[in-house]
């Protein structure tokens, strides 16, 4: 019995395959995005950032109970306390460094270290009190910017020590020599200029660890504020590495607006401040991020520089002074002369309804039409000075706070944000100019 033979499938040419492979080779392009070196952004870019190293979470925690265990001998304890403090009753054998000696430089730490005692090998223990944990915060990231390959921080400082049954005595350090060889890692520290070529672009998060009222009445454009009483427990312990890990992928009003991991992570803030809960620098490292500066001028440093752009937090009850002032008692849909307000909604919710005086641009097309629209309007104004106010939806549109940053990234310097935006307007009772 025979049996029919199955009809073969049809071949392709050569030329046929190949031009059948570039077809889809170009549909696959389509879909994806092109792997061209220099693109800022594609989907294989996200694709890659989905395949991440491990996580690593380093050592960087001491209890007292491990302290007493060990001997104050096999360590070098330094305390980062002032001076009175440190008299009236320290951990015994503990050496002190004046954190305000320090003139910014890195080369200059190996003199400061070496005035203390303090090595530059074995492992360095930083203390402090529950009244002032970033100083030892602080000496943390001088040791680790002086390139120190091995500090620890005590967890709960002198109070967690003094619980545990650990002894303290009086007086002045004893003096001590050592030698430190410092190998200073730059990559700990970064400088205006860095942090001016790199605010809000991608990749890059700035941490503003200041309270959230002082980061409202003034900030770095696109930086957060960051909850720093969320990094120790209520026993004034910080948490672990995961624990950690969790606030900074959390970080920011809404989730739209976390903290990748991955991102080049800039802290901002006064490195001496005794009232800030803990250094955000040391809770960065223990939540094992690896791309971490601090820049140490912070928001003071950075407003005392000229071309510096600031976004300031504004109300409904400010903004409704500055259209008062421009216009008296009626509210008039023109812009006013005095500063520039711009709705970053698309043109239909523009139309169906925006503040008096409001311009509509979006966002996106800030880099075509922002200087046009600045001039047309505002003739002869100097557009470095002259306040910018943005606005879009609501508190949880992140439209203002980007539109703002890009501003910034153009030159304007004095930006007011609207957080509130259309919702906050309607909810204080004030009306909408509507525009055919």
């Amino acid at each position: 019995m025979t049996h029919p033979r199955p009809a073969s499938r049809p071949r392709h040419s050569r030329r046929q395959a190949a031009a059948l492979l570039s077809v889809r080779a170009l549909c696959l392009i389509a879909l994806f995005g092109a792997p061209v070196a220099g693109a800022q952004s594609s989907i294989w870019d996200g694709m890659r950032k989905r395949v991440r190293e491990p996580v690593v979470y380093p050592e960087l925690l001491r209890d007292a109970s491990w302290l007493r265990s060990r001997g104050a001998a096999a360590l070098v304890i330094v305390d980062a306390r002032p001076a009175a403090n440190y008299r009236e009753g320290h951990i015994p054998g503990s050496r002190r460094v004046e954190l305000a000696a320090w003139d910014g430089r890195p080369e200059s730490l190996a003199a400061l270290f070496e005035a203390a005692g303090v090595p530059s090998d074995g492992e360095v223990l930083c203390v402090s009190d529950r009244s002032r944990p970033a100083a030892a915060g602080a000496l943390f990231w001088l040791l680790e910017l002086a390139g120190h390959p091995r500090v620890t921080l005590l967890d709960g400082g002198i109070e967690a020590w003094q619980a545990a049954g650990g002894t303290m005595v009086r007086g002045d350090p004893a003096e001590a020599s050592a030698r430190f060889t410092a190998l200073p890692d730059t990559s700990r520290i970064c400088d205006y200029a860095f942090v001016r070529a790199r605010f809000g672009t991608r990749g890059c998060s700035i941490l503003d660890w200041r309270p959230a009222e002082a980061w409202a009445a003034g900030h770095i454009p696109h930086s957060l504020p960051f909850p720093l009483d969320a990094l120790l427990t209520e026993d004034g312990l910080h948490r672990d590495g995961p624990g950690m890990r969790g606030i900074f992928a959390q970080w920011g009003p809404r989730a739209r607006e976390y903290v990748d991991l991955e991102d080049e992570l800039l802290v901002c803030g006064d490195l001496g401040a005794a009232d800030a809960p803990v250094h955000p620098y040391f809770a960065a490292r223990l939540a094992g991020i690896r791309r971490l500066r601090v820049y140490p001028e912070g928001f003071a440093g950075w407003r005392a520089h000229d071309d510096a752009p600031v976004t300031r937090l504004i109300g409904t009850e400010e903004l409704r002074a500055m259209l008062h002032a421009a216009w008296g008692e009626s509210l008039r849909d023109i812009p006013p002369a005095g500063f520039i307000l711009l709705d970053l909604r698309g043109g239909h919710e523009y139309r169906g309804g925006h503040l008096p005086g409001a311009l509509s641009l979006e966002p996106q097309l800030f880099d075509r039409y922002l200087d046009h629209l600045a001039v047309e309007w505002w003739p002869g104004a100097d557009r470095a000075r002259i306040p910018l106010v943005v606005y879009c939806y609501g508190p949880t549109c992140t439209r203002s706070r980007n539109g703002s940053t890009l501003a910034a990234r153009r030159g304007y310097l004095n930006l007011l944000w609207y957080k509130e935006g259309i919702e906050g307007w309607i909810g204080a009772g004030e009306g909408l100019a509507v525009r055919p």
